[in-house]
């Protein structure tokens, strides 16, 4: 079976998931796996594809003639989706010829701008979720449960995490750590005085991942007890050397898989979160981990689990037990083996053509609204060419979202920023950038 993954880029959570489930459905079913990256991704993901043999495609962009020859000779096209616009951009502009097309969507699609949009949900079409949370889209947005959709939760080889378990000791809580991007478009509102407050009892935190809110990190590296490592390879050793992990996000975040969840937990760390959607599948309260629903009630499940060595290692042993019984990259290689052969076995393919039509004025902008909306509102207006009513549509649903545009980068994932970074010749798109500026 030769199967063809496309992906805006590789990198993070979504490429550690990626490259393992190759390695598995290479190993088990010797299935033979191509990859292309639309987008030029990190290097050390680009040597790990070819370390493993894979046939690996960085940085296509848009040359369509490579593309339609790499359809072609797949049995199986997945695609890894989440709203990025280079992926929004293709999805647009490339004519598919017949295939087998999977999306698996990397966000859970709760909240705008990071949608699952309608327009995947289409005959001949898989669409698979990384987290059963995404069902509720559907009562959301008024749409019965297509029965081209199911969910394989995402999920990288946890092995090494889980075998370093008998590494693990309950002997104390003062070390917290906190992996993800330092963003205030991802942390919890109140995630500085989160901080700020486990520092004031003298709690040592270390955060470890990109910074993509230099306000944020400022307002925080000057704390003692908190230290920044930036972005880092081996999270391992970290994990080990830490007492209980903490994650505040905030209750909008896109995220479904929470892969370092999964890895802290396979370590045996307790985990302290917010009870928010995508943590919740994987946490059950007072049981592998504590939810938390307000920024103090966070901080008195931090002070009142790390003086407490049994409540630790309870939420600890149960955390890794947990993790190790349900989520396994062998099961979700096993799942979409699966699901692809009864793809093969079917006559139900995608009969070929652009996955969603848009009116052509200035297709980087009306990709990024039918990436970004739910609502029809700001694209209908703009193809009937009422332009200046569609970019204050636009503005509103943008500013109901992001209430402080001045904390976003160009690298704030489905924001128009990360839209004009890509696109900065699309009028449009920077005409709504300056509207939000």
């Amino acid at each position: 079976m030769n199967i063809l993954h496309i992906s805006p880029h590789y990198g993070g959570g979504v490429g550690s998931v990626v490259i393992d489930l190759i390695s598995s459905l290479q190993a088990s079913y010797q299935a033979h796996n191509s990859v292309i990256s639309i987008d030029t991704s990190k290097t050390n993901y680009s040597s790990l594809f070819k370390s493993l043999g894979i046939n690996y495609y960085d940085g296509l962009f848009f040359t369509y003639t490579a593309y339609s020859y790499l359809i072609f000779s797949a049995d199986i096209v997945i695609i890894h989706y989440w709203n990025h616009p280079l992926l929004a951009y293709f999805l647009a502009t490339f004519d598919f010829p017949s295939c087998n097309i999977v999306f698996w969507s990397h966000t859970s699609g709760l909240f705008e701008p990071n949608i699952i949009p309608r327009f995947l949900f289409k005959p001949g079409v898989r669409v698979v979720f990384s987290s059963s949370v995404s069902f509720s889209i559907f009562s959301d947005i008024n749409l019965p449960v297509p029965t081209n959709v199911s969910s394989i939760h995402s999920v990288r080889n946890l092995d090494d995490f889980a075998l370093s378990f008998h590494q693990r000791t309950y002997t104390s809580g003062s070390r917290l750590i906190y992996i993800g991007t330092v963003s205030r478009q991802k942390m919890h509102h109140q995630a500085s005085d989160i901080f700020k407050a486990l520092a004031a009892h003298s709690f040592q935190i270390d955060i470890i991942g990109s910074i993509d809110d230099k306000e944020l990190y400022e307002e925080l590296n000057h704390i003692s007890e908190i230290t920044f490592h930036g972005h880092q390879l081996n999270i391992l050793d970290h994990l080990l050397d830490s007492d209980i992990f903490i994650y505040p996000l905030n209750n909008r975040h896109y995220g479904t898989g929470e892969q370092v969840i999964l890895e802290a937990m396979a370590t045996g760390l307790p985990i302290v979160c917010f009870n928010n959607p995508a943590e919740s599948v994987i946490i059950n309260h007072l049981s592998n981990g504590i939810l938390a629903c307000s920024a103090s009630e966070f901080v008195n499940n931090v002070l009142t689990i790390s003086s407490d060595c049994a409540l630790l290692s309870k939420l600890g042993t149960n955390a890794h037990n947990d993790v190790v019984s349900r989520f396994s990259i062998n099961n979700v290689s096993r799942d979409f083996y699966s699901l692809f052969e009864t793809m093969l076995l079917s006559n139900d393919s995608y009969q070929g053509g652009k996955i969603v039509d848009l009116h052509p004025f200035d297709l980087p902008y009306a990709s990024m609204l039918a990436n970004s909306f739910y609502t029809i509102k700001p694209y209908s207006l703009y193809a009937k060419h009422c332009i200046e009513d569609s970019l204050a549509s636009a503005a509103i649903y943008y500013r109901s979202i992001f209430p402080n545009f001045s904390s976003l980068s160009n690298a704030s994932k489905a924001t128009p920023f990360q839209y004009k970074r890509y696109f900065p010749s699309s009028n449009l798109i920077s005409t709504i950038c300056a509207m939000l500026e």
